[in-house]
């Protein structure tokens, strides 16, 4: 499956999310930045699935990308290079990494002491600024994909 169109839809949400979570950044809109750069990351691993199989209907695309890396290694080695095996395994991971930000940063934490901590204070700078290289870097895997993927 191949399914250009499909992958460019992803891909052009991922873009705008990314865009969004600078603009947020550089306007000091943590929560926002967070939101969008998780965003982004899903974004971002659902269009590599899309080229193989639909996204599965959930904010932890982290497994489905891997098993779908797991079975197609040789042919995206091949099409695009054994760089971005690891590329999208990283992808994968950080993808179920942030995974349950899309949550914290809508509707705050449940903490262990069964408080319920807002968004707004779940989000902090450092959560920002460590998300927004990595939406950063899914985005550039996503594209990479695309790119190598259909120019041959």
């Amino acid at each position: 499956m191949t399914n250009k169109e499909e992958i460019e839809r992803w891909l052009l949400d991922a873009e705008d999310t990314l865009k969004t979570a600078e603009a947020d950044h550089k306007g000091g809109l943590i929560r926002a930045t967070v939101q969008n750069a998780q965003l982004c990351i899903e974004f971002s691993a659902k269009a590599i699935i899309s080229c193989f199989e639909t996204p599965e209907w959930e904010h932890d695309p982290g497994k489905q990308l891997k098993r779908i890396n797991e079975k197609n290694r040789e042919i995206i080695a091949k099409k695009i290079g054994p760089d971005m095996i690891k590329q999208i395994d990283l992808l994968a991971q950080k993808s179920s990494d942030v995974a349950l930000w899309h949550g914290w940063s809508t509707y705050g934490r449940r903490e262990c002491d069964g408080s319920w901590l807002p968004a707004a204070k779940v989000c902090t700078k450092d959560t920002a600024e460590t998300m927004l290289p990595i939406a950063e870097l899914s985005f550039k895997t996503a594209n990479d994909f695309y790119n190598g993927w259909f120019s041959k």
